[in-house]
């Protein structure tokens, strides 16, 4: 028989050993906890770089300059090297956007690859390149890339053009600038290596400035009026070859004499279709409802001179997005076709879906007026609106014997 003293001993283990499998079990689901909880934190990052990666290159698409900066610095490396279909990676995109703090967030990030600045897309050419080509903060760009201790200046594109190279091509001449201060900054202080080679860098750079002593082209010829010129000078073959090239001026203006005219104005006042195709087939045109000194479009003066295949043209390219813009006579490219008796013309804009048949001109009239008036074969639009020059009356049923 037990004494009670056993009897205690007894409960007091299995005590310890029920409060010792009860620690197990809270160990076990702590660790479990935490492990969930990593896994949550884990797929919660993941979700976010995700995320962070989807706004990146939508905003890269659209041009946000801000949020493509705010999300290169959290969006994964390996995702920034990336490239797609046209061997793009981020750089380049952020480079050709003319993003510089895009540019400078990824360069200055501790997990930069290298690699990314001499990376080469469909065309040969590095980020370098595509900074030199963008539309903005070129200069800051290039200046940034070109002080990198990784970037190549002399890497050559499928044209064996350098980025110094195209900015000479191109008129680029802040570009050009930026680059070649960058590299005799960065290269001032370095002579040769220890062994007595010639650091392949130091090579390029030379490469570089013998390159730029040895060409002998007129800046202007690529620079940004480099179409306009040619288009007045009549130059048609040349011009539809540089809006082919990837010259990134094709919505530049021309100056106060000229009228502030775009490339398609020009081209469509000369009744040059091929050059209004060639123009509107760019990616990067956004000027076709552009208003010139005078306050008209470029359909404006392809109906003004009777040129059908570039009213054909214009209205079928899909970008003209303001057909019923008026002019300082208050008169659309509909209204200047009727006035010149110009059934070709006056067809040719009737088909586009937005053609508003209601608008009047600095005389009162439609178009279709005007189109009877000179004895050209169509119907007198039915009217549904009051035009909003017309006086009000007290008295909408006021019966006015006449």
């Amino acid at each position: 028989m037990s004494t009670p003293g056993a009897v205690m001993e007894m409960v007091k283990k299995q005590r310890a050993k029920t409060a010792e499998v009860q620690a197990k079990k809270a160990a076990e689901i702590a660790k479990k906890v935490e492990a969930r909880i990593r896994e949550q934190e884990r797929l919660k990052a993941e979700a976010e770089r995700a995320e962070a990666w989807r706004q990146l290159q939508q905003a890269l698409k659209s041009g946000d300059g801000n949020i493509a900066a705010q999300n290169s610095a959290t969006v994964s490396m390996d995702l920034l090297a990336e490239v797609d279909q046209d061997g793009y990676n981020a750089l380049h995109s952020a480079a050709a956007q003319g993003f510089a703090e895009c540019c400078e967030t990824i360069l200055s990030r501790r997990d930069f690859l290298p690699a990314m600045l001499s990376a080469q897309e469909r065309r040969g050419w590095t980020p370098l390149h595509c900074a030199v080509s963008s539309s903005g903060d070129e200069a800051e760009i290039c200046s940034l890339m070109a002080s990198h201790p990784s970037c190549r200046v002399g890497i050559k594109d499928h044209q064996g053009r350098t980025a110094v190279t195209l900015a000479l091509e191109w008129g680029m001449d802040t570009a050009k600038t930026a680059i070649l201060d960058a590299i005799t900054e960065r290269y001032a202080k370095v002579g040769q290596s220890e062994d007595g080679e010639v650091d392949a860098e130091l090579e390029d750079t030379a490469a570089v400035e013998a390159e730029v002593k040895k060409i002998d082209l007129n800046p202007n010829d690529m620079g940004s009026s480099a179409g306009l010129k040619l288009i007045r000078a009549g130059r048609m073959p040349d011009c539809i070859r540089l809006i082919k090239s990837v010259w990134p001026f094709i919505n530049q203006k021309d100056d106060v004499d000229n009228r502030y005219r775009t490339l398609l104005h020009h081209a469509a006042h000369k009744g040059e279709p091929d050059v209004c195709e060639a123009i509107l087939d760019r990616h990067d045109w956004r000027s076709t409802d552009a208003l010139d000194l005078e306050h008209a479009t470029a359909l404006h003066l392809a109906a003004a001179t009777r040129n059908v295949e570039c009213c054909i043209a214009i209205i079928a390219s899909g970008s003209c997005l303001a057909v019923n813009l008026q002019d300082m006579r208050d008169q659309t490219p509909l209204h200047l076709a009727a006035v010149r008796g110009d059934s070709e013309c006056y067809n040719a804009i009737l088909a586009h879906e937005d053609v508003d048949l209601s608008v009047r001109d600095y005389r009162n009239k439609l178009a279709a007026e005007y189109a009877i008036d000179r004895g050209m074969e169509i119907g007198m639009p039915v009217i549904d609106r009051t035009d909003e020059r017309d006086l009000p009356i007290d008295d909408p049923d006021l019966q006015v014997d006449l």
